[in-house]
């Protein structure tokens, strides 16, 4: 998932209404796209436009249903003859596979029923980059991919364990893969403790730095993860009927717009708006109004 800022005060860019947005900046309506500010335009300048904060969170993928809704088994088991995953090498082989097509960077596959490891990089139909607890992993017939979803995670799909000081911000991983797994602003859960932190900085694979100090001690926790916005929706994004309709997946996208600042509510990030639209240009929901999220 990404997360933006509106343009700085410095910025000289002003937009007088919808038509002047689309002659002048809109690459689909005749205008050009603005490279040299946000990726949002807010309604104010000054404060009450800088304090607007943009997140979104993109589709989970998934098994699904017809309708594009998750399958009560998540799970997606493609085709295989065999695989292998060695710590060492820090490679996951197949045989019979389809790697590139099958998986992408941050994938959590169970090698067999017990073991996984993560992706975090795709270089053939045979071969992954990928990280893991087991020295070797192997399997004959197909291995599973996990659901993968920026909006949350379980402890089950996160590699290695996490360790933290009581009073301390900094997390030491065993076997983890931080800088592909997280993204700065998820939460992050000790399970054995309980207790959840902000993530306010990643410095790698094995290290990573959040918010507000944790109240005990953790060694050898494993560990979840959910989008900071996650608690404003009521269920992750994955596949609108639309797009299902069409024969397309994993279209869904989240948007929350933020008083980061508190300069509109007093209370900082403060969630102000929340939408649910489709990344899938002509998008329509099921009353004919466009949903796409542009």
């Amino acid at each position: 998932h990404t997360t933006a800022n509106n343009a700085a005060m410095t910025t000289a860019l002003q937009v007088r209404n919808d038509e002047h947005y689309e002659n002048t900046y809109d690459p689909d309506m005749g205008g050009s796209q603005v490279t040299t500010a946000g990726a949002f335009i807010a309604k104010w300048p000054g404060d009450l436009g800088n304090t607007l904060r943009v997140s979104m969170c993109g589709a989970t993928r998934a098994n699904t249903n017809n309708d594009g809704t998750l399958n009560s088994n998540s799970d997606v088991s493609p085709t295989c003859t065999s695989a292998v995953f060695t710590r060492a090498n820090t490679t996951l082989l197949g045989v019979g596979t389809t790697f590139s097509n099958d998986v992408a960077v941050g994938d959590a596959v169970y090698v067999n029923s017990t073991a996984f490891c993560v992706v975090t990089a795709v270089t053939s139909n045979t071969v992954c980059v990928a990280t893991g607890v087991e020295s070797t992993i192997a399997n004959t017939g197909a291995y599973i991919r996990k659901a993968r979803s920026a909006f949350g995670q379980p402890a089950t799909s996160m590699i290695g364990t996490c360790a933290a000081s009581a009073n301390g911000t900094t997390i030491t991983g065993t076997y983890t893969a931080f800088d592909t797994q997280y993204t700065v602003g998820d939460y992050v859960k000790m399970v054995g403790t309980t207790e959840e932190r902000k993530v306010s900085s990643i410095t790698n694979s094995t290290v990573m730095i959040v918010s507000t100090p944790f109240s005990n001690a953790a060694a050898a926790n494993t560990h979840s993860r959910r989008w900071e916005y996650a608690d404003a929706f009521d269920s992750e994004p994955v596949t609108s009927a639309h797009c299902k309709r069409n024969s397309g997946n994993y279209d869904e996208i989240h948007i929350a717009v933020v008083d980061e600042d508190g300069e509109i509510t007093g209370a900082n990030n403060t969630v102000l708006e929340t939408y649910t639209g489709s990344v899938a240009g002509g998008a329509k929901g099921e009353d004919g109004q466009s949903i796409y999220y542009k």
